[in-house]
């Protein structure tokens, strides 16, 4: 499978999920003074574009085209995923979240993600 092939299939279920989940009533945020939307916003774009990106993945994980350096980077971006979840439906704070995101980066590097550029 090609990246192009990934790509578009990861756009259409982006597209297709961002219209399903747009609907889920829990998750929205709320307007408030210091932010800019006037209106009650939903906040569950995040879960269409997970959602996408592991759909995208299966063919590359079944077919063995990805290395299997890249699983700390796929669980280091569902651990983000999750944090980033637990924040839309129940605010943690700042200081929390960005905890939360350098435990994750740290597991990441300790389990050998490492950028190859």
């Amino acid at each position: 499978m090609t990246s192009l092939t990934t790509l578009i299939l990861a756009a259409a279920f982006a597209a297709v999920l961002s219209a399903a989940v747009r609907r889920i009533p829990i998750l929205t945020a709320m307007p408030l003074p210091d932010r800019w939307h006037k209106t009650a916003t939903p906040v569950t774009g995040g879960i269409a574009l997970f959602v996408a990106f592991i759909v995208a993945l299966q063919p590359a994980l079944f077919s063995n085209a990805v290395d299997s350096i890249y699983v700390p980077v796929i669980v280091g971006a569902a651990a983000a995923f999750a944090l980033g979840l637990w924040d839309d439906g129940r605010t943690i704070g700042a200081r929390a979240k960005l905890l939360g995101q350098i435990a994750i980066a740290v597991a990441a590097a300790a389990a050998g993600a490492r950028p190859d550029w």
